[in-house]
């Protein structure tokens, strides 16, 4: 009797494990979902806060992907060599239109 015990109760114990770590990671992905990202600009300089670890992609209005840039910190500036025109940033599931000037 004392055997099935152990093995019910060792057997709910490693089926429990799965859906704790589960929730760590609904926990995590929430935390990074709480503080928006926020594209500012600049002349020809991009702002990007609260984007860390994810890609900046950098798009034409014909939709050609001109630039795809891994953002190291939560408060990053970027220089874009391209001309001034309108641009789209995308940034995981967020996209922003911006207009891009010549340097200020």
């Amino acid at each position: 009797m004392i055997k099935k015990l152990l093995i019910l109760s060792l057997s709910f114990m490693l089926l429990s494990v799965p859906s704790a770590m589960a929730q760590d990671i609904q926990k995590t992905q929430i935390e990074n979902e709480q503080l928006p990202i926020t594209v500012s600009v600049a002349g020809s300089t991009i702002n990007v806060k609260n984007a860390q670890g994810l890609v900046m992609e950098v798009y034409d209005v014909t939709g050609k992907k001109l630039a795809a840039i891994r953002i190291e910190s939560n408060d990053k500036t970027y220089e874009l060599s391209v001309p001034k025109g309108c641009y789209i940033i995308k940034i995981g599931k967020m996209a922003r239109k911006v207009y891009l000037k010549d340097k200020e």
